[in-house]
């Protein structure tokens, strides 16, 4: 039979580290189990064919109530680390994205980062702050009469846990505060023990864990390492977007939003087991991140002994901790930088926004065949629709004295929405619509609802809030809002559909251009260098340097189908006299395109005075024929090859008259 042996002492590193926020700590206390927030683990893979563990506790709450126990392989020797060792390396190495360059920023206007009993012996000792024991046994009835015995609660659900690592061998750490030692004195735990792999016991950690609890791992060792029975998952940065400019020009997210999303993503997909490799690199850039792990003596000596470091990460709730995940050396892993380029992952087009191409889908349409044109009168006929699950009706109401109509599976009454409201309480989604007015212009959905500064949204209700005011309406026509109210059990896709789609049309350049792109001149000038472009359904836009030579930077839009259909956007300095009415970029483009004097004057009297349909000019090179439009410094180029141009020309000429500087004077 294992006894209760106590540890030996001896410099090491560590197993796991826990961010403890409850009353008491540890895995186990004298009242309840802790709620275990985060956990922080380093491992140090030795020569002696040890592995060493730094295991930080970060406590709340009184010292009498600290006590915390975990499952090691075999006798560890123990000592205390630096309480900064841990802090300072996650920062170090916390994941940094710098987002594309943005080339739609500030475009629209609106009018109008990631915490004594037993059968065998028993010896105790004190390690810094704490009182210890290690304890085995192969018994698990005595080991667990041996922790309630000395004031650890181990309750039901913990026994069969237990039983499993004592089957397996495992010894147990058991700590508590000693008498003289207050909250302020706890510093993380290191353990070093036999071992040939570094293995996570979160099957224990499960009883206090909480839900979608990160587990952060660092491993420093000859080489990178990845995970042995989970999954190795790879966060796609291709997907990530931030706010639409054409919905929210206003609002500028960074990636942060999308990385915590793609993190909850790879848990829902895995059910939690699955790890992110964050960080891995040789271990000597990390001196070169920042001062503080210059100034962490600890860090230093772990940097100047391991060549390379590895974080991963997971993300796991209690239900899902039913196996221990395990490590093992990985000679194939790319290095993985602590910032992210994610122009190298996206266009920067679609990351920010610039289009409306990606909105509605055919999913959507499924989702919402219903339809009804919204009545806003400077939108063309059937250019504004508003789409609504099947089965929804239509209930024109007063609310709080506002003429709202209501989209949901059933009629909406004032006091249904009351329920809603102050109560969170009713079994479906509703869409309100309303007219926008100048006085409520940019106000919250409590102010247009007039439901009081007073009023706090009940927690189990999600809200989303959608203007619809479409480009170049006039200023005396009112515009179109939406408040989306749905509880957070509602069907995910429904309502990931609705929202999508409120905000798919609400920019149009032209009634057979379904699409529009928005771009502005880097870094400042917002207004006056910004132009719309409106392109047809089933052609895609893309960013690449630019290709004729005479832009800074060039938009390539082009059919999906593979035919020579091809629109171009260039941004040059050439073009900047143009707003200065001098000739100055006109020559080279009539140089370039073969363009007669009167052609090039037309051109430049429409970047005067660009209400008026005039400006376009037709071009054939011999290689390709098509329309040029220029304004402000910038320039279109809707073209396809000769043979092909005929079933092109009058999608390039829509395409041509429809390219605007923004200020609201072109509906097609």
């Amino acid at each position: 039979m294992k006894k209760f042996i106590l540890g030996s002492i001896a410099l090491c590193l560590g197993i796991l580290a826990i961010n403890v926020t409850s009353a008491c700590g540890g895995f186990f206390c004298t009242n309840t189990p802790v709620d275990q927030s985060a956990e922080r683990i380093i491992f140090t893979m030795n020569d002696d064919e040890t592995i060493s563990a730094i295991v930080g506790i970060d406590y709340e709450g009184s010292a009498e109530d600290f006590s915390w126990v975990v499952p090691v392989p075999s006798i560890p020797e123990l000592d205390v680390a630096p309480t900064s060792a841990l802090d300072v390396i996650q920062n170090a190495t916390n994941p940094r994205m710098n987002p594309p360059p943005n080339y739609c920023r500030g475009v629209v206007w609106n009018y109008g980062g990631l915490g004594g009993g037993g059968g065998g012996f028993l010896e105790e000792g004190n390690l810094g702050p704490y009182d210890y024991a290690i304890i085995g046994s192969d018994n698990p009835r005595e080991l667990i009469d041996w922790l309630r015995d000395n004031g650890y609660i181990v309750t039901e659900p913990m026994e069969p846990i237990i039983a499993e690592y004592v089957i397996e061998g495992m010894y147990f750490v058991a700590m508590k505060l000693s008498n003289d030692a207050d909250v302020g004195d706890i510093q993380p735990v290191v353990m070093t023990y036999k071992s040939d792999k570094p293995v996570i016991p979160l099957r224990l950690t499960a009883v206090a864990a909480l839900d979608n609890m990160p587990v952060l791992v660092w491993i420093f060792g000859n080489s990178p390492y990845s995970p042995e029975n989970y999954v190795h998952a790879e966060v796609d940065f291709g997907s990530f977007r931030t706010t639409s400019q054409l919905r929210t020009p206003w609002d500028f997210n960074d990636a942060t939003s999308d990385y915590l999303n793609a993190r909850n993503d790879i848990q829902d997909k895995h059910d939690g087991r699955a790890f992110i490799t964050e960080y891995a690199m040789p271990s000597v850039n990390l001196l070169e991140i920042n001062e503080t792990v210059i100034e962490e003596p600890y860090l230093v000596d772990l940097i100047n002994s391991y060549p390379f470091v590895t974080r991963l990460r997971a993300q796991l709730s209690p239900d899902q901790m039913t196996i221990d995940p395990s490590f093992v050396p990985d000679t194939l892993q790319n290095h993985v930088p602590r910032t992210i380029q994610l122009e190298d992952h996206v266009d920067p087009l679609h990351y920010w926004g610039c289009s409306t191409r990606e909105f509605d889908t055919s999913e959507i349409e499924q989702l919402l065949p219903n339809q009804t044109l919204l009545p806003n009168q400077s939108l063309l006929p059937g250019q504004a629709t508003f789409r609504y699950p099947d089965g929804w009706v239509q209930t024109p109401l007063i609310y709080n004295e506002r003429s709202l109509i209501a989209y949901a599976p059933q009629t909406v009454t004032p006091e249904i929405l009351d329920a809603y409201f102050y109560d969170g309480v009713s079994e479906f989604a509703i869409v309100l619509q309303y007219t926008i007015t100048g006085d409520l212009f940019y106000a919250g959905p409590r102010q247009i609802l007039n439901l009081g500064e007073d009023y706090e949204r009940p927690e189990n209700i999600d809200t989303r809030l959608f203007d619809y005011n479409p480009l170049f309406s006039n200023a005396d026509e009112p515009d179109i809002g939406f408040y989306y109210l749905t509880l957070r059990s509602t069907d995910r896709s429904l309502y990931n559909a609705m929202t999508n789609h409120m905000l798919s049309y609400t920019y149009y350049m032209h009634p057979q251009l379904r699409n529009t792109l928005a771009l502005a001149e880097i870094p400042d000038d917002y207004f006056g260098s910004s132009v719309l472009m409106g392109f047809p359904e089933g052609w895609t836009e893309f960013y690449q340097p630019d290709e004729l030579g005479i832009g800074a930077w060039e938009v390539v839009i082009s059919p999906d189908d593979g035919g020579s259909g091809r629109i171009e956007i260039l941004r040059s300095g050439v073009f900047s006299g143009m707003v200065n009415d001098d000739m100055r970029g006109f020559d080279e483009l009539a140089e370039t395109y073969g363009l007669s004097e009167e052609t090039v004057n037309n051109m430049r009297a429409f970047n005067v005075n660009n209400c008026h349909q005039t400006g376009v000019a037709q071009f054939d090179t011999g290689d390709r024929v098509g329309y040029l439009r220029a304004i402000r410094g910038w320039l279109v180029v809707a073209s396809a090859v000769p043979e092909e141009f005929e079933q092109y020309d009058q999608t390039l000429r829509q395409v041509a008259d429809a390219f605007s500087n923004g200020y609201g004077c072109l509906r097609g």
